[in-house]
C-alpha cells in the first residue's frame, strides 16, 4: 500500500511538471510586444545666429512609437512672431530609437524682417514666439506621412551670444 501511495504522488508530480513545461513552451511562442506606431513630432531646440547672419537651427525629431523609426523632415516652415515664415529644406533620414529624440541641424538664410526681429530680441534680452509646422516622413518600419505643428517661444541665453533656446 505505501508503494501505491508513493507511485500516485510521483505520478501527480510528473503530471504537474509536464503541464508546467507545456505552459512554458506555449508562452515562448508568443509574438512579443505589440508594435504601436504614433505620429512623430518636431520642435525647435535652438536658434543660433552666426556672424554671417545665417541661422543654425537645432530641431528635435521625436519618436513616440514602440519601435525605432527612420524619420525625414520632408517640408517645414518656421514662423517667428507672426512674420512671414522661412522655408526649411528637406533633411536626410535619421534613425530615431524607441521613445527617443534625435537632433537635426539645419542652416537657413532669413529675410531682413526675420533677422531684424531676432536681432531685436537678442539686444533687448526678450523672447520671441515661434511656430514650426510641416510634414515628417517615416521610412521605417512602415512608410507614412504625418503633419506636425508645434508652437512655443525662444529666449536669449545668458553667456551665449547670438543663441536663443
Amino acid at each position: 500500500m505505501p508503494n501505491t501511495l508513493i507511485q500516485k504522488c510521483f505520478s501527480q508530480f510528473l503530471l504537474s511538471l509536464l503541464l508546467a513545461a507545456c505552459g512554458v513552451l506555449l508562452s515562448a511562442c508568443q509574438s512579443g510586444p505589440k508594435v504601436r506606431i504614433f505620429p512623430p513630432s518636431a520642435s525647435l531646440q535652438e536658434l543660433r545666429v552666426e556672424p554671417s547672419g545665417q541661422w543654425v537651427l537645432l530641431l528635435r525629431l521625436q519618436n513616440y512609437s514602440t519601435v525605432g523609426m527612420r524619420l525625414q523632415m520632408s517640408s517645414a516652415q518656421l514662423s517667428i512672431d507672426g512674420l512671414p515664415p522661412v522655408m526649411l529644406a528637406a533633411s536626410e533620414p535619421l534613425m530615431v530609437a524607441t521613445g527617443s529624440t534625435e537632433i537635426l541641424e539645419l542652416r537657413v538664410a532669413p529675410d531682413a524682417s526675420l533677422q531684424q526681429r531676432i536681432d531685436s530680441a537678442l539686444q533687448s534680452r526678450k523672447g520671441v514666439g515661434y511656430q514650426l509646422s510641416g510634414e515628417i516622413v517615416s521610412l521605417e518600419p512602415r512608410e507614412r506621412r504625418d503633419a506636425f505643428e508645434f508652437s512655443s517661444s525662444l529666449t536669449p541665453m545668458p553667456g551665449l551670444p547670438g543663441v536663443l533656446r
